[in-house]
């Protein structure tokens, strides 16, 4: 029977805020001290100036949406079973966008959809990341997207719960160079048998 991944990875909202903030502006300087190795990559790193971060419409945003998602699961070729599901699960999030309480964040680069987040509020302290996706022609949109994420919730949550990494290695190492407050493991229990 397959399992569920073995941890969740909690965030202090606003330390997430301030840690993206710190290393987006590292690599903004980076980039511009080092032009040549902004022009060695086929898409250049995206910068905050070129950055809007709004409120996700689940109604005008949807294509862009799907058309996002659908981009990135072109991408996996090793867990194609969860890249189904996913996007089943995305597409249940829209139908039932209201009478679940989604809200979601949407990053625009020059007027068009370039990442989006989908999340909920668990409690009145902690926010779930349920969804984030970012096209990879746009370098840099994916920490992008979680910051503008982190800066929405700001005030609202003081937790984020980036959700389980699937025991992706790439996902896992994605989710703890966010530098977690708490990562705590989850199991499945079972009823004993009778």
């Amino acid at each position: 029977m397959a399992t569920v991944a073995e941890r969740l990875v909690l965030h202090p909202a606003a330390d997430l805020v301030e840690f993206l903030v710190r290393e987006l502006h590292q690599m903004e300087r980076i980039c511009d001290l080092d032009r040549v190795g902004c022009h060695r990559v086929e898409h250049p790193p995206i910068r905050a100036r070129q950055v809007e971060g709004r409120e996700l419409d689940p109604v005008a945003d949807k294509a862009a949406v799907f058309h996002i998602a659908g981009a990135w699961a072109q991408n996996i070729t090793d867990d194609v079973e969860h890249v189904h599901d996913d996007l089943q699960a995305l597409i249940a999030a829209f139908d039932f966008w209201s009478e679940a309480g989604f809200q979601g964040t949407a990053l625009e680069v020059q007027g068009r959809l370039v990442a989006f987040a989908v999340y909920s509020m668990l409690t009145t302290k902690m926010a779930d990341v349920h969804f984030e996706k970012a096209l990879r022609s746009h370098k840099g949109s994916a920490q992008m997207i979680n910051r503008e994420t982190a800066r929405q919730l700001r005030g609202k949550a003081e937790w984020i719960n980036r959700e389980q990494d699937l025991g992706v290695p790439g996902l896992r190492q994605a989710k703890l160079s966010y530098d977690p407050e708490h990562i705590i493991k989850i199991g499945l229990l079972y009823p004993r048998p009778s």
